[in-house]
């Protein structure tokens, strides 16, 4: 997936969505970093600037939080996300 400079909607809502499962289940997003960080390249600024938010997120989540969540309860978590609205 990549995001251009002209397309501000998919990227917003995506980095919106990507803030929200890192302050829910920041193991399973540590986990998937490596793919996330891929979209620090992306032309898109809103992006760029949502997975360095990301990032940040995840740097000062408690260890002790992200240890504690399993992946059932990050499964859980990422369909209360989606099924809420912004």
């Amino acid at each position: 997936m990549s995001f251009n400079v002209q397309d501000t909607t998919a990227p917003k809502a995506f980095g919106g969505f990507l803030l929200q499962l890192a302050e829910a289940a920041p193991r399973l997003v540590n986990k998937k970093l490596s793919l996330l960080v891929k979209h620090i390249d992306s032309e898109s600024y809103t992006m760029r600037m949502a997975i360095v938010e990301v990032v940040g997120k995840l740097v000062l989540a408690k260890p002790s939080t992200a240890a504690a969540a399993s992946d059932d309860e990050a499964a859980k978590v990422c369909r209360q996300i989606i099924a809420s609205p912004p």
